[in-house]
């Protein structure tokens, strides 16, 4: 067969290769021809039929249901699926992921382009320039409502190709399956089972879940706006204090081989994982890996995962993968064997013979695209590049530091919950909330109330059967953290005085569980839950590191030792 190969946006046939930005999607939306031509696109795209590699049904079943073959890479049958989660190369897998998608949507954007009468050079010229917008969840709370809102928005108004403007449905908001129905689970799944009767994408369902459940837009917003709390300071956190490949690529708990765990923030993977539980609620397709990538809003959340992959490469442009026994059970590699950046990202061809491997997506210009941080930028020039980009992140979303600025050589403490389980536990789990003081009785207002800091959103396969990776990964422990110095500081505790700290804590400190079908579950439930305090001191480096340095975490096992849930002793 004919292999389709991994270009990104690629420009009609002679024109010559060239890098555009993808752009924040606030800003995206104010060119209404360049809007116009993604929704026009969309709509193309969502025609081409499923049988075809480069269609959307397809792209997204890349990423879990229906487990098939796509594009020649593995066998026909006995699929293990693609899945990179929970391991150390999901960043770059999912970078050609999201550049074939661009690849596949340009063109119809550019077919699109040639079929207007009037400014037709300046539509061309769009086209060609066309890429992904990005949705920065670390700036805006929100996406755009032409993104969820189904009352508001159920059309939107574009230029039509005579020059004069029209309605046409909204893709942006859901994607419909030609088949009446989602691809269905191999077998009973529960919550899959159920998700996979809808027609269409659907974010926070209605319930009980049948064929007329449709999004509670109210919620998405609720849910969206409190997330936003913690997003701007765990990205901030991420970009300036982690400074190793592995704690800021994954969720994985580091295996201890060379290094202790020394990881005392959310990784990249966990805050995406967040996005992911946010945006589809306990019962939406954005929630289960098996179908996220068929909601329309999987693409603008993972364009910005993208985007700050390449903000953290300019900081730590010297870190990078390294060997590790973090094997995937894939069609390309084996359970436990030694992955690095030559491991093949399979199914994305480079040739017809081989895939796209870590070390060759490193530069985001092999796909033909970048972002509006690196303008003005001399890359190359990696001292300055560096300064320049950190500036930028504190600018956007703030210090890392307790409190909200350090100056040189100062000194914060960060008070911190570790949470760890295995996946098995975790795969009818969609929120381990945490709360410092007393928790709602309401399941409404659990993520609303005064008292909720933060929580671990683990996004995890409820299938076993077709997804090998999720299988052999069910004994993996993984991670989340949630900060609760600000917090803390806000209630007039002394986050200096740890006896202070740890009285108020061991008194207030509590967690609960929410289930995949939005319901409250025990603890006991999810026996390898492991909750514990840990506190960092993080100094502030001189200006010419402009940097934030992390020490190796303190654990107060004493805090939550000898609850459902709390720490144990080794």
């Amino acid at each position: 067969m004919e292999r389709v190969l991994v270009t990104g946006a690629v420009p009609r046939e002679g024109l010559p290769l060239r890098t555009a930005e993808r752009l924040e999607v606030y800003d995206f939306l104010k060119n209404t021809k360049l809007f116009s031509l993604y929704i026009r696109g969309l709509h193309s795209l969502y025609a081409v039929p499923d049988e075809f590699a480069l269609s959307h049904f397809q792209l997204a079943g890349i990423h879990g249901l229906p487990y098939q073959q796509w594009n020649g890479a593995g066998p026909e049958t006995g699929n293990k699926g693609y899945c990179f989660h929970h391991t150390h190369l999901f960043p770059t897998w999912d970078r050609p992921y999201t550049a074939l998608y661009e690849q596949a949507l340009s063109f119809h954007v550019e077919v699109a382009a040639a079929k207007y009468t009037v400014d037709r050079a300046e539509w061309l010229q769009l086209a060609e320039d066309f890429r992904l917008p990005f949705w920065d969840w670390g700036l805006n709370a929100l996406p755009p409502e032409e993104f969820y809102d189904i009352d508001n928005a159920a059309e939107v108004t574009i230029i039509d190709y005579d020059g004069t403007t029209t309605s046409v449905k909204n893709p942006l908001l859901s994607y419909s399956f030609k088949a009446g129905h989602a691809p269905p689970p191999p077998r009973e799944e529960g919550i899959l089972a159920q998700l996979g009767e809808i027609p269409y994408t659907v974010r926070y369902p209605t319930l009980p879940l049948d064929k007329s459940s449709t999004t509670q837009v109210d919620r998405l917003k609720s849910k969206l706006t409190t997330l936003f709390q913690t997003t701007p300071g765990n990205i901030s956190r991420l970009l300036l204090s982690v400074n190793r490949w592995y704690p800021f690529s994954t969720s994985v708990v580091e295996p201890t081989a060379g290094f202790d765990d020394r990881a005392t923030t959310n990784s990249l993977e966990s805050i995406h994982d967040s996005l992911h539980f946010s945006l589809g609620g306990p019962s939406g397709h954005m929630t289960q890996p098996a179908y996220a990538a068929f909601d329309p809003i999987f693409w603008l959340h993972h364009a910005n995962v993208d985007r700050v992959l390449a903000i953290w490469q300019v900081i730590h442009h010297d870190s990078w993968i390294l060997p590790a026994a973090d094997g995937d059970e894939t069609w390309t590699t084996r359970e436990g064997e030694m992955v690095d950046e030559n491991t093949q990202l399979s199914p994305f061809w480079l040739t017809p013979e081989r895939c796209w491997c870590s070390a060759q997506v490193r530069d985001i210009a092999a796909f033909q695209y970048t972002y509006p941080d690196f303008k003005g930028i001399e890359l190359a020039k990696r001292s300055e590049a560096r300064e320049a980009i950190i500036a930028r992140v504190k600018q956007l979303y703030g210090s890392p530091s307790t409190p909200r600025s350090l100056a040189a050589n100062q000194e914060g403490i960060e008070w911190t919950c570790r949470i760890r389980a295995i996946t098995a536990d975790l795969r009818h789990v969609c929120s381990i909330l945490v709360f410092v003081g007393e928790v709602p009785e309401a399941e409404s207002e659990v993520s609303t109330s005064p008292n909720f800091f933060g929580s671990f959103d683990p996004f995890v396969n409820v299938l076993t059967t077709s997804c090998a990776n999720c299988a052999e990964r069910a004994g993996t422990y993984i991670q989340g953290f949630v900060h609760m110095s600000s917090g803390l500081a806000a209630r007039g505790i002394d986050t200096h005085n740890t006896k202070a700290v740890e009285a108020y804590l061991r008194e207030n400190l509590a967690w609960i569980i929410q289930k995949s079908d939005g319901s409250i579950g025990a603890v006991d439930d999810v026996p390898s839950l492991e909750v514990t305090v840990i506190r960092t001191q993080l100094t502030a480096l001189a200006d010419e590191e402009n940097g934030l340095m992390a020490s190796r975490p303190w654990e107060y096992p004493g805090i939550t030792e000898g609850r459902p849930g709390g720490h144990r002793r080794a």
